[in-house]
């Protein structure tokens, strides 16, 4: 990100630390210190061309993962960073839902915090007493998710997916609600998950039974799943045993569940065509029936 008295012409340097963090490599010249110098030289020299470098690499997965949790919302509180900033504010709500869930008490009450006004965005309650106790439910994390989707902001929505993905996110949602979520806000890991006890027509036929996959899946969760239940029926026509990479494929994006996942928190110079589905295309289930 810096060096650029050894030559690196603007921007090159942060496409070359981005390329070896994304190969898994260990960049040494790359810590929380150079990105600290980069930072406070933008702001000093009012360089708004290495601050938009920085907070593109900021903005990495990867980089979270050099970083550490720690070093990297320290960074974030020091200068300011909104995207930094917001994660944060999500890690410690889901932190307190997933103790509350453990501790079996009343699902995540937590104090109002100085500086954190985001909470205004994704409270289900928003009570007129800025400092009182403020809830959080399924409708919370719906909203919180609706407001990161349209703004793109990535790495709140990989958080949201970590959750969902721990047991307390089972606790809020079925299993046909999470899957709906994990399609409509395009979340892999957590598709992936969904779909891993769909491996034979007879789990199709026992999952379509069920009242929740009319009431809680929108029409594009059904067309997605006639997919997976059409190729199923045409191996058991041919007396074929599916093969293991069909389970692999993830007919949402239409690549390998593992390119979709390693693709997904990667920020896009583009911006990023809407997915959502429009309101005729959501059926009964597409605002996630009594939550929305």
């Amino acid at each position: 990100m810096r060096d650029r008295e050894k030559g690196f012409p603007s921007g090159l340097l942060t496409s070359i630390l981005s390329s070896r963090l994304l190969n898994l490599q260990s960049p040494s010249s790359f810590t929380a210190e150079t990105v600290n110098l980069d930072l406070f030289s933008a702001q000093l020299s009012g360089d708004k061309e290495l601050t938009k470098e920085c907070h593109s690499l900021l903005r990495l997965p990867s980089t979270i993962i050099a970083l550490g949790d720690i070093e990297y919302e320290r960074i974030g509180l020091l200068y300011e960073i909104d995207f930094i900033m917001h994660r944060r504010q999500v890690r410690i709500i889901l932190q307190a839902m997933v103790y509350a869930s453990m501790k079996g008490s009343s699902l995540g009450q937590f104090a109002h915090l100085t500086g954190f006004n985001f909470v205004n965005f994704v409270d289900s309650c928003q009570p007129l007493n800025p400092f009182a106790m403020r809830a959080l439910d399924n409708t919370t994390l719906i909203r919180l998710l609706r407001w990161a989707y349209s703004t793109d902001s990535l790495l709140v929505i990989a958080e949201v997916e970590k959750f969902l993905l721990h047991e307390s996110g089972s606790d809020l949602f079925n299993e046909y609600q999470l899957l709906h979520l994990a399609h409509r806000f395009n979340m892999p890991k957590l598709r992936m998950r969904c779909l891993s006890t769909l491996r034979s027509l007879e789990d199709m036929e026992d999952f379509k039974g069920d009242d929740n996959y009319d009431a809680q899946l929108s029409i594009m969760d059904h067309s997605l799943l006639s997919m997976r239940t059409e190729y199923l029926q045409h191996l058991e026509t041919m007396k074929l045993a599916p093969d293991a990479n069909f389970f692999l494929w993830d007919f949402h994006s239409g690549r390998t569940f593992e390119e979709s996942i390693n693709e997904r928190y990667i920020p896009s110079e583009q911006k990023i065509e809407e997915e959502m589905e429009v309101e005729e295309d959501c059926g009964f289930g597409g605002e996630i029936v009594g939550l929305l």
